[in-house]
């Protein structure tokens, strides 16, 4: 048996109120459908636990029949408590209207047409001449009119949450007792993980600290944090030296009073390298030493440069180092190109004359023998960060050099040396 509950409470509200009856719930378009299939000697027969269920939510829709679209066109069509006893759903569903079993629209303008208009009529139409005009869809329709559809129910399967939490005795402010915590978390965690064949995608941990306001009285606060792994991990060890080396750069600014450890579950990483492939480092032991990397020298210093959309020379940001996952192919080379040799920072340097005819800087001097110029650019003028130069192409003596002015302070600087 199967029981269909239409309510306008909450969707979570009602969810959680139907897994009190049976652990079989499934969520359907104008309610749920719970089964009721073993559950007559520990609740009562299906009208009992109908009638406790439309007491627990009031003003709620409860049907109850042997198949789950039985139970929800009677409880879409008749209000409190409906029985519908096996065999007799034609007694009950037979004078509901075709609107109730939800077809397309030109379905059932054609139903209308041929002159149907209840469960009753399109449950007495010939099975075969209904199957030539709408196939295997009118079969099903039909007997779902006729309260015989026999369908599997769909559950819903609350996913799992990997997530530890530990209570600490008393407030701790060192990292030592609280790596110890973590590393008794962390390996039944990993240990949850493996057992379901996933791996860590991404670390949240969080504590509840404890600050003080006065002798009398203190308060809670949380401190979170999240370490985001290059690939989907479940090493103990690993993950443990990659939580100290956060915990080094980002300790807890008050003391611990509870701990939380959180894993996003991903599929495990699968690598076949090829043969003729570079051997590459592991991605867990990439990790650790990046992490170290950057306690000595910086996050904001330690990274991959990505190019922003801007023509702004040197604009660039620092993302996370991934190793991509193939080497791309070596360009081929048909013919040969000037290059640009760019001097880093720009070599400041005196010019005479515009266009340019006596250029020296720094270890370059000379008159300039030809030019080419100039070509004007600027950008960000609404921040701090407004730029505006022109620049030139010169020919000196010992070699070709591209030079530029910026035009808000008006100093020349030599970018780069062609090549």
């Amino acid at each position: 048996m199967f029981a269909c509950i239409i309510s306008d409470a909450p969707a979570p509200a009602l969810l959680e109120l139907a897994r009190e009856w049976s652990p079989r719930v499934q969520t359907v378009a104008h309610g749920l459908i719970l089964d009721l299939t073993g559950l007559a000697r520990l609740l009562g027969p299906p009208e009992e636990i109908a009638q406790r269920i439309a007491q627990r939510a009031s003003g709620a829709r409860v049907a109850v029949a042997a198949n789950p679209d039985a139970a929800i066109c009677a409880a879409r069509a008749y209000p409190g408590v409906t029985v519908i006893r096996p065999g007799r759903e034609m007694r009950l569903l037979g004078e509901l209207p075709l609107e109730l079993l939800d077809p397309p629209e030109d379905i059932l303008t054609a139903w209308h047409l041929w002159g149907l208009h209840t469960f009753r009529d399109l449950a007495a139409l010939p099975r075969e001449e209904l199957a030539v005009r709408l196939g295997a869809a009118g079969i099903e329709w039909q007997r779902r009119a006729r309260g015989a559809l026999e369908r599997p129910l769909l559950p819903e399967i609350a996913a799992p949450e990997y997530v530890r939490c530990q209570e600490l005795e008393f407030p701790v402010a060192e990292s030592e007792p609280l790596l110890f915590l973590f590393s008794g978390m962390l390996g039944e965690l990993c240990a949850e993980l493996d057992s379901r064949g996933l791996a860590a995608d991404e670390l949240h941990y969080s504590a509840k600290l404890l600050t003080e306001k006065s002798r009398q009285e203190t308060k809670e606060a949380i401190w979170e944090r999240s370490l985001r792994l290059p690939c989907p991990m479940r090493d103990q060890k690993s993950l443990l030296k990659l939580l100290q080396l956060d915990l080094e750069k980002h300790p807890p600014p008050a003391e611990v009073v509870a701990l939380e450890l959180r894993a996003t579950p991903a599929p495990p990483q699968r690598l076949q390298r090829g043969l003729f492939t570079p051997a590459a480092p592991e991605p867990e032991k990439l990790e650790i030493t990046l992490a170290r990397l950057a306690r000595l020298i910086g996050e904001d210093r330690l990274g991959s440069p990505e190019l922003l959309d801007t023509h702004r020379r040197d604009a660039f940001r620092l993302a996370h180092f991934q190793p991509p996952a193939q080497l791309p192919e070596a360009p081929e080379i048909h013919e040969t190109k000037l290059a640009l040799r760019r001097f880093r920072p720009p070599l400041p340097a005196r010019v005479r004359g515009v266009p340019p005819a006596f250029v020296a800087a720094q270890g370059i001097q000379g008159r300039v023998e030809a030019s080419a110029g100039p070509w004007r650019s600027s950008g960000d003028w609404w921040n701090a960060a407004k730029w505006s130069r022109d620049e030139w192409d010169v020919a000196l003596v010992d070699g070709m050099y591209r030079i530029f002015v910026n035009l808000d302070t008006n100093a020349w600087y030599i970018d780069g040396m062609y090549d």
